[in-house]
């Protein structure tokens, strides 16, 4: 709530709900998801991860937990979606044609040789 008070802070769940990599870069980090909505690359501080999405798209994910069910390689990956997330049909919109690019974030926390050893990790698009 401080950080929402803050007129120069970038809390907002509106700065996530863009397209593209915001200003971020890959490979960028930060050492909680709360951090990261800081910064507004997501819309939520929940370590638990979820997709970032509204009414027009989704526009990140982050990855926790068992999340990535497969992954050939860093960008090629299966995710499995949170039964409650509501943002998973938007998912689905945004990976249908005209595909739209979404932001990849992978936490510390996600069971996968690709995450991070600590923290929450940018991966780009």
């Amino acid at each position: 709530m401080k950080w929402m008070s803050d007129p120069t802070s970038r809390v907002s769940p509106l700065n996530a709900h863009e397209f593209g990599h915001l200003g971020f870069k890959p490979g960028q980090w930060w050492v909680h998801p709360v951090f990261a909505f800081h910064d507004g690359i997501i819309d939520s501080p929940d370590p638990l991860g979820g997709i970032t999405a509204d009414q027009d798209g989704a526009y990140a994910i982050l990855l926790t937990n068992s999340d990535e069910s497969s992954a050939h390689n860093v960008e090629h990956f299966t995710y499995r979606c949170h039964p409650k997330d509501k943002g998973k049909f938007r998912l689905m919109n945004a990976i249908l044609p005209p595909k739209q690019s979404i932001r990849v974030l992978r936490s510390h926390t996600l069971r996968s040789p690709h995450s991070p050893a600590a923290g929450v990790r940018y991966e780009g698009l």
